[in-house]
């Protein structure tokens, strides 16, 4: 699994936050066939399982993961886990669907 800076992803405008200055900066990691549209912002420590989607402007709170396959709408802030599959929007993101695998 490729991590952040080793990845040959085309991550154009994402920012990455590191909120305690005492602790290590933990990039966290990207699971392969990820996307993540443009001014997405992901925090510390953010898992992304593979095949996730993050929509344009989305929020990832530090030591979140996302699971498999699932879907972050644009604008959506994500303040805990996601599940494999699902599908989720809003502020603060709540979980409308799953997709189908």
């Amino acid at each position: 699994m490729p991590d952040f800076l080793n990845s040959q992803y085309f991550l154009y405008n994402l920012q990455i936050h590191q909120f305690f200055e005492q602790t290590p900066l933990d990039l966290g990691t990207l699971e392969d066939f990820v996307h993540i549209s443009p001014n997405a912002s992901l925090a510390g420590g953010v898992h992304v399982g593979e095949g996730t989607h993050i929509g344009i402007g989305a929020c990832v709170i530090p030591e979140v993961k996302i699971g498999k396959w699932a879907t972050v709408g644009a604008g959506a802030v994500i303040l805990k886990d996601v599940p494999d599959g699902a599908v989720v929007v809003g502020n603060p993101g709540r979980i409308v669907k799953y997709n189908k695998n």
